[in-house]
């Protein structure tokens, strides 16, 4: 099982919470604060990241994820009901992968800037594992914390501390393996997905999915996928534009919040 930290009434509609590779359960502390008063928001430390498992090195470790996150999601729904899902860069392809083999357990899908994969995006992560494993095993916080601060003025200011002990936290031998996620042609599984899903994502170059993702999308014809665009976002869309991107989630969460799912 999977570590996990738990905000607002156990009674309330399970919202399930995944982050983007180095980050943690506690670096989504703003997504969570501002859910909590309506919902049960359960974000969950990743394979190898925050204070969960270690990947054992066997195999494919993105494969590995999906297997502790299906495991992890499974005794929470038997417990709370279908969830609503919410991952940014690898944990929005995670949850989005999960939606689409377990449609049952879900009632909706955020998948914020999901790491579905061009294959030159593949090539440029396949090379940036070793380089971001080495860069962390020199991880200085407090240089990082001021670069931060500098560099991406309007993060969230409660997603810091979070963000920065999950530096230290990593097992550098899962980003050292570049695998974050998944391979063209993703759209040929995600034509198939039977739950409501919304990708949000930005115009920026190093955003994952922009507009041409977006367009492979639509190009599906599947009626369950949604694409919301915020323009001007770099890739950690939610944290560029925190009040954005409440917004343009909010109609799909209280949609997807009602008794019945619907």
């Amino acid at each position: 099982m999977l570590h996990a930290l738990s905000h607002g009434p156990v009674t309330a509609p399970l919202l399930v919470a995944c982050h983007g590779v180095t980050d943690s359960a506690a670096s989504l502390a703003d997504f969570a604060a501002r859910l909590a008063g309506r919902f049960h928001v359960v974000a969950v430390d990743s394979l190898s990241h925050g204070l969960s498992p270690r990947w054992d090195g066997a195999g494919d470790p993105l494969a590995a994820c999906l297997r502790a996150l299906t495991a992890t999601l499974a005794p929470l729904v038997a417990t709370h009901g279908p969830a609503i899902l919410y991952g940014h860069s690898m944990g929005g392809a995670l949850v989005s992968r999960l939606a689409a083999e377990h449609p049952h357990w879900v009632r909706g899908v955020i998948a914020e800037d999901p790491a579905w994969l061009t294959p030159e995006q593949e090539e440029h992560f396949a090379a940036w594992g070793p380089a971001e494993a080495a860069r962390l095993a020199a991880f200085d916080p407090r240089a990082a914390r001021a670069h931060l601060q500098q560099a991406y003025p309007t993060w969230p200011a409660r997603d810091l501390p979070g963000w920065l002990a999950a530096k230290a936290q990593v097992d550098l031998a899962l980003v050292r393996a570049g695998r974050v996620g998944y391979r063209a042609p993703w759209d040929s599984w995600g034509a198939d997905l039977a739950v409501p899903t919304v990708f949000v994502t930005s115009d920026t170059p190093d955003c994952l999915l922009g507009p041409a993702g977006l367009a492979r999308l639509a190009a599906t014809g599947n009626p369950h996928l949604r694409g919301e665009l915020l323009p001007g976002a770099r890739h950690c869309v939610r944290r560029e534009n925190p009040e954005a991107f409440a917004a343009r989630i909010e109609p799909y969460l209280a949609a997807w919040s009602r008794t019945d799912g619907s």
